[in-house]
């Protein structure tokens, strides 16, 4: 008799533990494991719009000012086509089909052979869909988790030859 309530005993206790890992695997999952995985995404397409905004600031510091703020121009139309077409692009999913740039010059220090020295500023703005969208009421409305997200870079670089700004 002994013998049959202790085999009892161990078959009640491992079952137990059994019903509880399904529920526990669920919110692993869904509430730590997703999320996870979308702020790890939401980190590379940082990095990749980043990288972005400074290839267009260093071929705008080469460009004359007319050519560089042209709408169909390098910069603002075909530098991001490439990026999205290619590479770290493609792994960004944007809302609209290409990021938004605006570019501005702003002078700089005068030269002691009275050369005016001049910065391209060149601003990107990026809004992303995030990488899972998990329908979790504790999450709704979370940039970068369940809702869009918008990033805006904004780098400088020095005008290579002054003679390209728009005076």
């Amino acid at each position: 008799m002994a013998s049959t309530t202790y085999k009892t005993a161990l078959r009640k206790l491992s079952g137990s533990a059994m019903t509880e890992t399904p529920a526990a695997i669920f919110i692993l999952i869904i509430l730590i494991f997703l999320p996870l995985l979308s702020l790890i995404a939401l980190a590379f397409k940082y990095f990749a719009c980043y990288n972005l905004n400074s290839l267009q600031s260093t071929e705008a510091a080469l460009l004359a000012a007319s050519k560089a703020k042209a709408g169909d121009g390098l910069i603002i139309r075909q530098i991001p086509r490439n990026w999205k077409s290619n590479g770290m692009g493609n792994f960004v999913d944007l809302t609209t089909d290409l990021p938004e740039t605006e570019i501005r010059y702003e002078k700089g220090q005068m030269g002691a052979n009275s050369v005016q020295d001049y910065f391209v500023f060149v601003k990107t703005s990026f809004t992303m869909k995030p990488f899972i969208s998990v329908a979790v009421p504790l999450l709704n409305g979370i940039p970068g988790l369940s809702a869009p997200v918008t990033f805006q870079i904004e780098s400088s670089r020095a005008v290579e030859n002054p003679n390209n700004v728009d005076k």
